[in-house]
């Protein structure tokens, strides 16, 4: 039940996230590194939001879906965000390749996020495990 809460209340953030950050960037510089589009410290472009969106509407499925299901999910977004984030800190700084416009606001959300959604869909692992 905890990958369930966590999809639903972290998949309704990065769904409102994404759509937000349309206002700032509009749909144009899909793969630009620098917009100069920011949403607080975030720096954005619209594919960052769409996949933000993308993401939170994933993670808002799996609130719907058997527990297991969702824990499955909730691991599976965790990796892609803890990799997005580690591979952030190589992008920033490269707008030859920073087609996400990352920057280190970014790369310590998505690892946050990614930790978080990893310890949460361990959880029922852990405490299995000491029984």
């Amino acid at each position: 039940m905890v990958a369930k809460g966590f999809a639903y209340s972290v998949g309704l953030v990065y769904v409102v996230l994404g759509a937000v950050g349309f206002g700032p960037t509009g749909f144009e510089q899909w793969l630009e590194a620098d917009t100069g589009d920011h949403l607080i410290w975030f720096q954005l472009n619209p594919t960052q939001n769409f996949l933000h969106l993308v993401l939170g509407v994933v993670l808002l499925w799996s609130a719907t879906e058997p527990p297991a299901r969702a824990r499955a999910v909730v691991l599976l977004i965790g990796l892609v965000f803890g990799a997005l984030g580690v591979a952030g800190f190589f992008l920033t700084g490269r707008p030859d390749s920073n087609v996400l416009a990352l920057n280190l606001a970014d790369n310590l959300l998505h690892l946050a996020t990614g930790a978080a959604a990893i310890v949460v869909a361990a959880r029922p692992v852990v405490a299995s495990a000491r029984t």
